[in-house]
């Protein structure tokens, strides 16, 4: 959010989706047209995940150090409108 290149916001979305494909990125959107798509390359295929179109999280890290600060639930996955529910704050249970 600062745009120093450090991640201080995350959404974190439901997996609806995941498979080993042999396909093209682009043919693979294709199929699951407005879903995020995200993938891990291995040697000879890579698997994908399809994720929700809205998140059920959002999380931030106001330090940067790479532990949440403070979460958000949208349980209705309807996007930032005002409804999100206080979930938790990570970072006091972690060491």
């Amino acid at each position: 959010m600062d745009r120093n290149g450090k991640a201080d916001y995350y959404t974190l979305r439901v997996i609806i989706r995941a498979f080993f494909s042999t396909d093209s990125v682009e043919f693979v959107a294709k199929n699951f047209p407005r879903k995020p798509i995200f993938f891990v390359d291995f040697e000879k295929d890579r698997m994908f995940y399809v994720a929700a179109s809205k998140p059920i999280f959002y999380a931030y890290d106001f330090d940067e150090d790479g532990h949440f600060d403070l979460m958000f639930k949208d349980p209705l996955e309807d996007g930032i409108n005002g409804n999100e529910e206080y979930y938790d704050r990570p970072s006091e249970n972690v060491s």
